[in-house]
C-alpha cells in the first residue's frame, strides 16, 4: 500500500461497510413504513396458486421467463444486466491489470473516488433530464455516453495495436479517465430502466 499497511486498509474497509450498513437498513425500514404497498403483507393470487400446480417446462415458458419476455421492456433490461458483466469498470479485474501497469493504490483511489462522484453526480440530474427529455430519451443518451465514453477510453489501446508508440502511464490515464466518464451514463441508463420497470410493468407481473 502507498501510505499504510493493508492491515490497517483492511480494518478501514470493515469499519466503513459496518458504519454505513446502519443507515442502510435506516433507510429501508423508513421507505417501508412510508408506502402502504409495502406496509400491506402479499397475499397469494388465485394466478400464482395455479401457476404452482404447473410442469416445470410450462412453468420456465409461461411462468417467470415468459412474464418476463413478454415485457416492451426486456432488451434494455437485458441490456443492463449485461453491462454488468465487463471488465471495463473500476473493478477487480482492471485494478490488478492497472496495479501491473505501475499504477499506486493512490492514483486508484483517486479515480475509484471520482468513478462514484459521477455515478452520483448522473443521480442529480436525472430527474430534471426525465422531465425535460422523456424516459426513454434519458435512457438512451445514458447508455450512449457510456458507449462513447468507453470507446474512448480503450482508443490508445487499440492505436497501439496500430504501431502508435504512447507511455504506458499515458494509456493507463486515458483509460480511466474513459472509466469514470462512462459510470455517470451508466447510473443515468440504469436509473432510466429502473424507472422504465415501475411504470411499465403490472403490479401482477412484479409479483408474479
Amino acid at each position: 500500500m502507498t501510505y499504510t499497511s493493508i492491515s490497517t486498509a483492511i480494518l478501514a474497509i470493515a469499519a466503513w461497510n459496518v458504519a454505513a450498513w446502519v443507515p442502510e437498513c435506516y433507510l429501508l425500514v423508513c421507505a417501508q413504513r412510508a408506502s402502504a404497498v409495502l406496509r400491506a403483507a402479499k397475499q397469494p393470487t388465485a394466478k400464482t396458486e395455479f401457476a404452482c400446480s404447473r410442469t416445470i417446462l410450462v412453468r420456465f415458458t409461461e411462468g417467470g421467463w415468459g412474464t418476463y419476455f413478454k415485457q416492451r421492456l426486456w432488451p434494455a433490461a437485458l441490456a443492463l444486466a449485461l453491462l454488468y458483466l465487463t471488465v471495463l469498470s473500476l473493478g477487480l479485474m482492471m485494478t490488478a491489470y492497472l496495479k501491473w501497469q505501475g499504477m499506486t493504490e493512490a492514483e486508484l483511489s483517486l479515480y475509484r473516488g471520482a468513478g462514484a462522484i459521477s455515478g452520483l453526480l448522473s443521480t442529480v440530474i436525472f430527474p430534471s433530464l426525465l422531465s425535460k427529455t422523456g424516459l426513454k430519451a434519458t435512457g438512451v443518451l445514458g447508455i450512449w455516453w457510456q458507449a462513447i465514453s468507453l470507446v474512448l477510453a480503450v482508443a490508445p489501446v487499440w492505436l497501439a495495436q496500430l504501431g502508435a508508440h504512447m507511455p504506458a502511464s499515458t494509456t493507463s490515464h486515458i483509460l480511466l479517465g474513459g472509466l469514470v466518464a462512462s459510470r455517470f451514463g451508466l447510473w443515468l441508463f440504469d436509473l432510466g430502466v429502473s424507472q422504465m420497470l415501475q411504470d411499465w410493468v403490472p403490479a401482477e407481473d412484479i409479483v408474479e
